[in-house]
This record gives C-alpha cells, structure tokens and sequence, in this order.
C-alpha cells in the first residue's frame, strides 16, 4: 500500500553509509548535477552512486558538498572491479528511492470539479512551497520530508479544501496499471503489424 510505504519507507545501508530519507532537497540537489538516477537515461557509474548515497545524507541547509572522501574512492574502486557489487548496491538504493517517493495516485474529475491551473514554477519547489503554505511547515521541515509524505499531506491537503480528485486503493491501482500494460502492449502489437 503506498500510503503505509509513505509513512513507513524505512531505512537502508547503501555503499556502507545508513540512508533514512529521501526528500525533494535530495531529489533537487540530483536534479541539479544531472544525476543518472533521475534522468533515466545515460550509464550509471560507481561514482554516480557514490555521489547520490552522499547528497542523500544532507539535510536542507546544508552546503551539498559531495566530494568523495579516501573511503569513498576505495569502494568506487572495489564497485568498478566487482559488477555484481555494483549492482546490488545501486539496486539498494532504487529501492530506497522508490519507498521514499511512495506518493498517492488518484482519479482527476474531468467535469465539474474544482478547476485547477498548470504550475508553472520549478517541479521540486512547488509540493514544498505548499506545505508551507497549507500546512505551515517551516522551509527546512519541508525541503527534509521523505517525499512520498509530503505529497500524501499536499493532496489530503487539496482533497480537504474541495478538489474533486479521488484516491485509488492498492486494487484500484493494480486494475489500472493492469488495463494500461494490456493497451501498451496492443498498441506495440498493432505498430508492428503495421510495419
């Protein structure tokens, strides 16, 4: 359930350093230094990883300083000689990253709801600019919130001040992705046939 995941992501050890959160500070610090991990695409390196387990154990307010330290260039080294290490490792830190950023889904109504209108700002700023706002979260608060939970407060937030969105349970969810595989795959069917 990706509310529960949310509230309780957990924690992991990735290339030795304990990882307890990942916010939108840590993702808008990643964003800043194109790393692979956000982009998807590009090769993700040792150093990649090394950088991203680094920018994940700062807080807002902090001066992102991510310069390997010896210990960090040791286990580049090790992950670039050994693969399956490597792999593991970045693996950890997907899963990391996935429970952190474990948001809600939801149906939008089409007609009749309240109207909404396309933010234009920068995409990290604008759930921290509205807890602020809403819920009265001081600036530091909001930019270290594990980001799945400051989303589930951004749209509880919304749904409480009269937006029509509706939030799908886990089966809901399923049922949805399980619909759009099957019209994905047909549609890649019926490009091939047509080729």
């Amino acid at each position: 359930d990706r509310f529960y995941t949310a509230f309780f992501p957990g924690e992991a050890v990735v290339c030795g350093q304990r990882l307890t959160s990942f916010s939108t500070f840590h993702y808008l610090t990643l964003s800043a230094i194109g790393s692979p991990f956000l982009c998807g695409d590009g090769v993700i390196r040792p150093s990649d990883l090394m950088a991203a387990v680094r920018i994940c154990q700062l807080d807002y307010g902090n001066s992102p300083r991510i310069s390997p330290t010896i210990r960090d260039l040791l286990r580049i080294r090790r992950m670039n000689r050994n693969e399956e290490l490597f792999h593991r490792e970045c693996a950890a830190f997907s899963v990391f990253m996935s429970a952190h950023c474990s948001g809600p889904r939801f149906w939008n109504q089409v007609e009749g709801g309240q109207k909404f209108r396309e933010l234009t700002g920068p995409e990290a700023l604008i759930p921290v600019t509205s807890a602020m706002l809403k819920l009265g979260l001081p600036e530091a608060d909001a930019w270290n919130m594990s980001m799945g939970r400051l989303q589930w407060y951004n749209a509880q937030t919304s749904e409480i001040e009269g937006s029509e969105r509706r939030f799908l349970d886990q089966s809901e969810i399923e049922e949805t992705d399980r619909i759009l595989t099957a019209l994905e795959q047909k549609q890649a069917k019926e490009g091939v046939n047509h080729a």
